[in-house]
């Protein structure tokens, strides 16, 4: 089993390249003169012939990429990427065969098998195409890989994110990290988008400790345009979940409705009354109303989870 990467590619899924280290080469010569010596042609084999041709042809590809891994090995790398394996002739009885490719240093981007610990969105300026709903990450050898969730309604794509973030701690310690970029954003359900991972250097040792998280966005990409915002008072635009939901619905009108169908459409009113979007609510009450289709009696359900949302008596 190979100790090192390879790909043909010239990327790492979760990994980052740190260095590049040089081409190298693996090189092993097979001998075919004990087949030469049978009565078919080394052209025409078939059966028994062919695949002992083949079981050798397969260990001396083993033997080239085995030779290739220990040079990038011994020159400090622990991957090879644009991996190319190619078969010369040199005479009717001798096949070369070749592997080749860039020698590199990786580093894993985070933990695959670890599981994420989701951080409070405190703040985030509202002058954007998308609400930053969820915030997550773990720690990786000393630093933090971070990924960022966002609620975006039109069909748009978004490329990239460049935000400055603000962690607090429990101790109340605010910690702030400049133009950090969020990219390869992906579609993880209907209206959200998941950004790739990116590392965070943080002097807090437990990510335990981080409380809570702004994100500023300054600059992003809708549709291959760059969206600048830096030249605006970014600060001015901050808002939060709880100045979000300043203007509540009432409990009161709603115990008037007959259905948790009929408390969706009252909140969809309400909110576009005080123009507030609440995309988490919004999926629960629409994943409850299908339930109530089948089953019935939700409406004190729902109205239970939007007190507790709202924080309402």
């Amino acid at each position: 089993m190979s100790r090192i990467l390879m790909t043909t590619g010239y990327r790492f899924e979760g990994f980052t390249i740190e260095e590049y280290l040089g081409v190298f080469s693996g090189e092993c010569a097979l001998g075919t003169g004990f087949l030469s010596s049978l009565d078919s042609d080394i052209s025409d084999f078939l059966g028994t012939n062919s695949q002992l041709y083949s079981e050798k042809l397969k260990k001396a590809k083993e033997s080239a990429l085995q030779m290739l891994e220990e040079e990038a090995l011994q020159a400090g790398g622990n991957a090879v990427a644009g991996l190319n394996i190619s078969y010369i002739m040199f005479s009717k009885d001798i096949i070369g065969v070749i592997a080749n490719g860039t020698a590199v240093k990786v580093r894993e981007l985070f933990a695959r098998n670890g599981e994420d610990t989701a951080i409070p969105i405190w703040k985030y300026n509202g002058n954007t195409a998308f609400i930053p709903m969820v915030f997550c990450g773990h720690s990786v050898r000393g630093e933090y890989a971070f990924r960022m969730e966002l609620f975006y309604e039109s069909e748009d794509t978004i490329g990239s994110v460049l935000a400055d973030l603000e962690f607090v701690s429990v101790f109340e310690q605010k910690i702030e990290i400049k133009d950090v970029v969020f990219t390869d954003f992906t579609s993880v359900k209907k209206n959200r988008l998941a950004s790739g991972y990116t590392t965070v250097s943080i002097p807090c040792e437990k990510m335990a400790l981080l409380k809570k998280v702004s994100i500023v966005t300054k600059k992003y990409i809708k549709n291959e345009e760059l969206i600048d915002l830096s030249d605006m008072d970014l600060e001015q635009e901050l808002v939060s979940k709880e100045d979000q939901k300043s203007d509540k619905p009432v409990l009161a009108e709603m115990y008037e409705l007959n259905s948790s169908k009929e408390i969706l459409e009252y909140l969809k009113d309400h909110m576009d009354k005080h123009n507030q979007k609440e995309p988490e609510l919004m999926e629960w009450m629409e994943k409850t109303v299908m339930i109530e289709r089948f089953y019935g009696g939700r409406k004190q359900e729902t109205i239970n989870y939007i007190k507790d949302y709202y924080g309402l008596d």
